[in-house]
C-alpha cells in the first residue's frame, strides 16, 4: 500500500518546488500558489491555471474570506506547493473566483508578493538578472 505523505513534513527541495510547478503549470512567475496582491489591499492566492480554454485564466481564493486556521497555515507555508496546500480544498466551491490571465500579468492593479516560480527566484540560476 503506498503511504500517503503531507507535504508539510516534507522539506521541500527546489527540484520537488520546480516539479510540483511545472506539472500545475505557471504564466511567467506566477504558477498555482502564488500570493497575488489586488488593488494594494486585497490578497490572493492562485488555485488553478486553466490554459487549455479559449482565454487562459487563474482560479484564485480572496484570502480575506478564508478562516484564521487558513491564514495561520499560509503564514507558515513555505514555496507555491505549500501555499497550494493551504488552498485547494476550496477549489470548485464559492470561495473560488476566475480572472483572465493576460489582466493579471498585464494590469498594473495586480502586484505578485510570491511565492514564485523557481526559475523566477532571486537566487535562481534560470533567473533573468538584467
Amino acid at each position: 500500500m503506498n503511504e500517503v505523505i503531507d507535504c508539510w513534513d516534507v522539506d521541500l527541495d527546489r527540484d520537488a518546488e520546480q516539479r510540483f510547478v511545472e506539472c500545475h503549470g505557471h504564466v511567467n512567475e506566477i504558477a498555482v500558489g502564488t500570493v497575488l496582491e489586488y488593488d494594494g489591499w486585497q490578497w490572493a492566492v492562485v488555485t488553478e491555471l486553466a490554459a487549455d480554454r479559449d482565454e487562459p485564466m487563474f482560479g484564485f481564493v480572496l484570502v480575506d474570506e478564508l478562516g484564521d486556521a487558513i491564514i495561520k497555515r499560509l503564514e507558515k507555508a513555505g514555496g507555491c506547493r505549500q501555499h497550494y496546500e493551504a488552498v485547494k480544498h476550496l477549489r470548485d466551491g464559492d470561495h473560488e473566483y476566475w480572472t483572465p490571465v493576460d489582466y493579471v500579468v498585464t494590469d498594473d492593479i495586480w502586484t505578485v508578493r510570491g511565492p514564485v516560480h523557481p526559475g523566477h527566484r532571486d537566487d535562481s540560476p534560470e533567473a533573468d538578472h538584467a
